[in-house]
């Protein structure tokens, strides 16, 4: 079984949390959305960083997409890679003369402070 660095967040806030997320999927969301974006937060982030030409990684990819597309891309965009049965989702990578810089987009105006823990 493959877990996703966003599972282990979910289990460090809320033990409950990450197993109703993660083994009832199937049940009906009856959460209600009280922001309404027309756009999403990846396009917005696009926008203002002015990048063109990407590699955009999709749910499923397999990792070896994303280790391709370092190769050939200045910019990737939610690209998938795993390592000992842990995957993780980066938000964008953007490759610099001194290597590459990796930026998180957060949606919230109250981030908690276990979220650091993995941004160092």
């Amino acid at each position: 079984m493959t877990y996703h660095i966003s599972n282990v967040k979910k289990f460090v806030r809320c033990p409950r949390y990450f197993y109703r997320d993660f083994y009832a999927e199937q049940q009906a969301q009856t959460q209600s959305h009280f922001l309404r974006m027309d756009e999403t937060i990846t396009d917005l982030v696009k926008q203002y960083l002015g990048i063109q030409s990407y590699f955009q990684g999709v749910p499923n990819d397999d990792p070896s997409l994303a280790l391709e597309a370092l190769q050939t891309h200045e910019w990737l965009i939610k690209a998938r890679f795993e390592a000992n049965g842990l995957r993780v989702k980066i938000p964008l990578l953007h490759h610099t003369p001194k290597g590459w810089d990796i930026y998180f987009v957060h949606i919230g105006l109250n981030p908690m402070c276990q979220d650091l823990l993995f941004y160092e």
